[in-house]
């Protein structure tokens, strides 16, 4: 009789940049993205990066988020307890 073998994801390296209000204009410039902002008072502006054409359709960013390019080519966006629970920095030396 068959049974199940154990199997597990094989490292994958990704490029990422945290989106966040210091960051905003870096991160628009890398993924070709959009800033517009938010209001969410007469006192404070939420900037907010929108990425079209993607594999999933038009995707947006909020501040603490994480804008993330796959090996194809594709960005994502993902809240800091999924991406950081899913990946980890890389030693680059």
């Amino acid at each position: 009789m068959h049974q199940p073998s154990l199997h597990q994801q094989k490292p994958v390296r990704i490029e990422a940049m945290r989106f966040t209000t210091d960051t905003a204009e870096d991160v628009a410039r890398w993924c070709d993205g959009v800033l517009g902002g938010t209001r969410r008072s007469a006192r404070t502006r939420t900037p907010v990066l929108t990425i079209f054409g993607q594999i999933h359709g038009t995707i947006r960013a909020m501040p603490g988020d994480y804008v993330y390019r796959t090996r194809d080519g594709s960005f994502f966006v993902a809240g800091p307890a999924a991406f950081e629970t899913q990946y980890e920095p890389v030693s680059t030396h």
